[in-house]
């Protein structure tokens, strides 16, 4: 009987310390995963503050230093020069921004996309605002279609105007309105043109202005300021934001799986 009871007990004994090793083992599985958990949200966390902050800094880069002045509501504007004398110091400070990123932290800032033609996409409507290349006397506005009511030129000059300044061609069909202003309040305007060359008062070409298929080209030959607008944009039932091109931003947390490749929210 006393060998039995020894036998029970010992059985007894090796059940408990089985429970609590299964059980120890357990708590350090759980902690384990549990730490694990915790470094990747810490890491997530990381991640989201970074995007968001290298997001800022280019947009804080962008309004102070780029010259493109942008309006954004039901109708998309944006407001420039020709030639934008702004060129030099906006693409040094994004140089500097992005050697700063790429050389502290996972993330490539491609400030060769945005140098190019700094193409500004009007989503969800895919209309492109961009140049021939960023600093030269050329916007051009892309559509993929007619989401919208039509486009609106001004066009500020220093030169003097006359009534037949604004020299039409063509018929947009309601999808172009051309205007410009120029020295002692003179000016000039073209309803539904599909093209436009502005002269001065003593027929020295100033600007073309073209609508060709589903391509808008602002073309200067002297110093102005032009005022593009996207006018009265159709209700896709999204939110109406300006990014700049895809691939722009490059995130790349590979312990953690955490990869990144898109646009920066301008506006």
């Amino acid at each position: 009987m006393a060998k039995v009871k020894a036998v029970f007990f010992s059985l007894g004994f090796f059940i408990l310390v089985l429970i609590f090793f299964s059980f120890a083992v357990l708590i350090s599985d759980t902690f384990k995963l549990s730490r694990d958990r915790t470094s990747e949200l810490i890491a997530l966390e990381k991640f989201h503050t970074l995007d968001e902050s290298t997001q800022q800094g280019f947009r804080d880069i962008f309004n102070i230093t780029s010259g493109i002045k942008i309006s954004k509501t039901n109708t998309i504007t944006f407001t420039e020069e020709l030639p934008n004398s702004n060129e030099t110091n906006f693409k040094n400070n994004l140089t500097n921004f992005s050697n700063f990123i790429n050389l502290n932290y996972p993330i490539k800032l491609s400030d060769d996309i945005i140098n190019n033609e700094l193409a500004l996409w009007i989503r969800p409507h895919n209309i492109k605002y961009y140049h021939e290349s960023f600093g030269d006397d050329i916007i051009k506005v892309q559509h993929e279609s007619y989401n919208f009511n039509k486009y609106i030129v001004n066009i500020i000059t220093t030169r003097t105007l006359d009534s037949t300044s604004c020299s039409a061609t063509g018929n947009s069909n309601g999808k172009l309105d051309v205007s410009a202003t120029g020295a002692s309040s003179t000016s000039c305007s073209s309803n539904s043109p599909q093209h436009v060359d502005l002269f001065d008062d003593s027929d020295v070409l100033i600007a073309t202005v073209d609508l060709t298929s589903n391509i808008l080209t602002i073309d200067s030959e002297s110093s102005i300021t032009v005022t593009t607008s996207i006018n009265s944009l159709d209700d896709l039932n999204k939110a109406v934001d300006i990014y700049t091109e895809e691939g722009t931003l490059f995130m790349n947390f590979s312990d953690f799986n955490f990869i990144k490749n898109t646009s920066i929210r301008v506006v």
